[in-house]
């Protein structure tokens, strides 16, 4: 929705203070809800998650370890809201099923995390206009406290 900002630029800086081998799909994610969080307008939130096929197996969020070792892996992101992949990255060689087979595993995961981040937002939203309320209504008790001794006066 960049028609909404026209002329401006946003950014979203990441600073990595450890990598243990998620830091690409973490960043991704938390970039989308500091901005969600920022009320910037965007068409959904965007959750990212990496797997790897590690032998017969796919794992889900892999570690640097893991990754190391695996044939194969993906980190994909997705707005599952819109049902969008929004990035792909693959690397190793492997079969179009097991391929399949991990893309699916990360939308899933995507879609787990995007809940989360959903559940998150919300949250925060909802002690943001908590604490709203409570200071409009002690600004109101403020202001009406003059006035009443006014009245007293008389």
């Amino acid at each position: 929705q960049l028609h909404e900002y026209p002329k401006s630029l946003i950014s979203v800086h990441v600073t990595i203070l450890d990598d243990d081998g998620g830091a690409l799909p973490a960043a991704v994610s938390c970039a989308s809800v500091a901005l969600a969080d920022a009320s910037i307008l965007m068409y959904g939130l965007v959750a990212a998650c990496n797997c790897a096929a590690l032998g017969d197996a796919t794992a889900l969020d892999c570690t640097s370890a893991e990754l190391g070792a695996a044939s194969a892996g993906l980190t994909l992101a997705c707005m599952p809201a819109l049902d969008r992949v929004t990035y792909l990255r693959e690397f190793g060689a492997v079969g179009f099923g097991k391929l399949t087979a991990s893309m699916q595993l990360a939308l899933q995961g995507c879609a787990a995390l995007h809940a989360q981040m959903r559940a998150a937002l919300e949250s925060s939203l909802e002690k943001r206009a908590a604490k709203e309320a409570k200071a409009s209504k002690k600004r109101a008790h403020a202001e009406a406290a003059p006035d009443a001794e006014r009245e007293a006066e008389k």
